[in-house]
């Protein structure tokens, strides 16, 4: 580290990094806008499904995904197959059976469409069946089946396929059939190739290769550089870890005001570490005036998600009235969510805490404990 916090009643907790790698989104989108070869059908019906009228959107789609037979005539272009039916169309369908959008939710039906899809070639069908059967949706999860869908789409450039991919081979296979080691050159490769398309959680995973040195030597300049590309795309998991980075002076001198402006486009987005490390910058008047009250308020947000480093420092803050007033039966009601959740610190600040406590508070704290718990620690 490169500055110390000075002691509190309780030592607040402080800073974790993301070290693990994300994915994208599972599943593709609909298509953003008309598109050269796409039958006008199937335009129509995605049009339907992004205003959310299934109805339209079944009736235009179902009938080209279904396979017709070889008399209707000769193939017209990539995504349509006259005795396969059309590969898009049948994209769109899967999407209405995973997401259960105008149908039941079925897994096993959505499989089917996605395979049919992803028989013919169309990528984004791949890397929806190398999800699925990962994922152990309408089928048993089967590392050797995604992985195969997966590279199907990944070879063909897919930077989503590629992203899961990488995560696949960067934290090994251990379900369903094909079990496997992590393969760290493998998962980097792949990650390469989806940040140089310039896709954001590509960059971030790409990112953390080179900071924490998964296969290769750590390289904080490397690593900046690649976080700041996903940033740059406003990731806030980027946005994070940089900002840490920045506080620490890894790879460049340490930069608290920096520092303080990107855990706030992190925390801003909802980042729950993001807001419990922005507390402690206001609450020890790191890198911007020292502020109890936006300390106090930053740490709540982030605890509220169940954030178990904030719910401990919650339990601090409302032990000494910092930012608050004082509640010994708050304090410890956060303290006790905070060891719940495996913050063993936790014991030891919650027994002196106890010993100051009177017999009521100690009843308060429990009842305050057990509705915060049903309302899922909103608004407590």
């Amino acid at each position: 580290m490169s500055r110390s916090l000075p002691s509190r009643l309780f030592p607040l907790v402080l800073f974790l990094l993301v070290a693990l790698p994300v994915r994208g989104e599972p599943l593709p989108g609909v298509l953003p806008g008309v598109q050269q070869g796409v039958q006008p059908e199937v335009q129509q019906g995605f049009e339907a499904l992004q205003r959310k009228d299934f109805a339209t959107a079944r009736a235009k789609l179902e009938p080209l995904a279904t396979p017709q037979g070889p008399d209707r005539g000769p193939d017209q272009g990539t995504n349509q197959s006259t005795d396969k039916g059309d590969a898009l169309a049948q994209l769109g369908m899967g999407q209405m059976y995973f997401n259960g959008d105008g149908v039941a939710q079925d897994y096993v039906v959505a499989l089917d469409w996605f395979r049919r899809a992803g028989e013919q070639g169309h990528a984004g069908a791949q890397v929806n069946l190398g999800f699925m059967h990962e994922n152990g949706l309408g089928t048993i999860p089967d590392n050797v089946e995604a992985i195969r869908w997966y590279k199907l789409a990944a070879e063909q450039g897919d930077p989503e396929a590629q992203v899961s991919l990488g995560v696949i081979y960067h934290q090994g296979g251990g379900r369903g059939g094909g079990a496997f080691d992590s393969n760290l050159e493998a998962a980097r490769k792949w990650y390469q190739l989806a940040a140089e398309q310039g896709h954001a959680t590509g960059q971030f995973n790409l990112g953390m290769v080179y900071h924490f040195g998964y296969g290769i030597a750590p390289d904080p300049a490397v690593a900046r550089r690649w976080y700041q590309a996903a940033v740059e795309q406003n990731l806030s998991r980027a946005q994070y870890n940089l900002g840490v980075m920045t506080r620490d002076g890894e790879g460049e001198e340490a930069d608290p005001v920096a520092a303080v402006k990107l855990f706030q486009l992190a925390a801003e987005q909802n980042h729950a570490a993001a807001q419990s490390d922005l507390a402690l910058m206001y609450l020890y008047g790191l890198g911007v005036e020292k502020d109890d009250v936006a300390g106090f308020d930053w740490t709540r947000r982030a605890a509220e998600q169940g954030y178990t480093p904030a719910m401990s420092n919650l339990g601090s803050l409302y032990s000494t009235g910092t930012g608050v007033k004082k509640s010994l039966p708050l304090a410890h009601m956060w303290l006790s969510f905070a060891l719940r959740q495996g913050e063993q610190k936790a014991w030891g600040y919650r027994l002196g805490l106890e010993a100051a406590m009177t017999p009521e508070e100690r009843t308060e704290a429990k009842t305050l404990a057990e509705a915060c718990s049903a309302r899922e620690f909103k608004g407590c």
